[in-house]
């Protein structure tokens, strides 16, 4: 559900409760709090991640006029946030996604715009077409705009939604709609937990998304690196679902939500790592140190490597796999140094 659900009580809720979740002193409490925790398990593994760190830092500190750009336009574009878990003992500050390119133009008229530039939309505001817009555009937005869910990376550790904004800036100017869900990273959750908050982050597009203009029948989901894996593994775990079968993973459950694999249109991963068994030892070259990956995956590599989970489901269910499963596309860089290639 949006974030304002129209009555007067539920919305003053909704806002204390987003005004908490948002504030710096609520950011820099989790930040903190997760940072020891992290923290905790790096001393326990090599220094290789130390050397990795301040790699990276350096990485950004030469970048950082671009991040601010980068930035700038985050905070100030066109961009609505929505709750994706409305139940309050559930839902925490990652809990919440981006929608770029909304068919609704009168925002402050039909929500409630709050400092940062963001607004929330209520439920019974109705998207309306800009006066200006051609035929065509008029037409489109009618029939409702496809729809692109697309899942960031970052390592299963520092991925947010905000890494996703470009590729809303690439696509929004061609009539479609982006949006960028966050879901909880590690150590905050494991693996089974970011599969379980992107399952419900595609459940709330499909239930939610005509009333921002999009269509539910042309809805496509994009994965870049960790966001590839994960949505690999929840894509095979519906098919197993569909299947009613069991799960390849003893601590991942099936989804328990509506929609099914074949809802989307299609499924395209970019630079994923697909088979962890022959990544850990790369992992750890790149600071990814085997300890936490051993916490990450709660120490089984084949429950949550999408390459074997499909081979269980191969192994079952064979011929119905074309009817289970959307249309793949998986794009790979020949020279990707972290996410290799592996010939057999």
């Amino acid at each position: 559900m949006p974030l304002d659900c129209g009555r007067s009580a539920r919305q003053g809720a909704i806002r204390a409760s987003r005004r908490s979740e948002f504030s710096p002193y609520y950011h820099a409490t989790v930040i903190g709090r997760e940072t020891l925790s992290l923290g905790g398990y790096l001393l326990k593994g090599t220094s290789i991640w130390l050397v990795k760190l301040i790699r990276l830092l350096s990485f950004v500190t030469v970048l950082f006029p671009a991040f601010l750009v980068f930035g700038w336009y985050y905070f100030t574009c066109n961009r609505t946030v929505f709750r994706y878990i409305e139940d309050d003992a559930k839902s925490t500050s990652r809990h919440y996604l981006d929608v770029y390119g909304a068919a609704v133009d009168d925002f402050e008229q039909n929500g409630s715009q709050h400092a940062d530039g963001n607004v929330e939309i209520s439920r019974s505001a109705s998207p309306t077409s800009s006066s200006g817009s051609n035929e065509f555009v008029q037409q489109q937005m009618h029939a409702g705009k496809p729809v692109v869910v697309f899942l960031t990376g970052g390592a299963w550790i520092i991925g947010y939604k905000m890494w996703g904004a470009l590729l809303a800036r690439a696509l929004v100017p061609h009539n479609v709609i982006v949006v960028i869900p966050d879901y909880r990273n590690f150590p905050q959750t494991r693996v089974d937990g970011m599969v379980e908050d992107i399952d419900a982050s595609i459940q709330w597009v499909f239930d939610n998304c005509r009333e921002f203009g999009g269509d539910p029948n042309r809805v496509v989901l994009v994965g870049q690196s960790a966001g590839a894996h994960l949505g690999s593994c929840i894509l095979i775990n519906k098919a197993l679902a569909s299947c009613e079968l069991k799960s390849v993973s003893s601590h991942a459950r099936l989804p328990t939500t509506t929609w099914k694999g074949t809802d989307l249109k299609g499924f395209v991963a970019t630079s994923g790592p697909y088979d962890l068994l022959k990544m850990q030892d790369i992992f750890h070259q790149h600071g990814l140190d085997r300890h936490i990956t051993q916490k990450l995956f709660r120490k089984n590599l084949v429950e949550f490597s999408p390459m074997h989970m499909l081979q269980h489901l191969r192994s079952i269910e064979k011929k119905k796999i074309p009817n289970i499963i959307p249309p793949v596309l998986v794009l790979h860089g020949t020279d990707d140094k972290t996410v290799r290639i592996f010939k057999k």
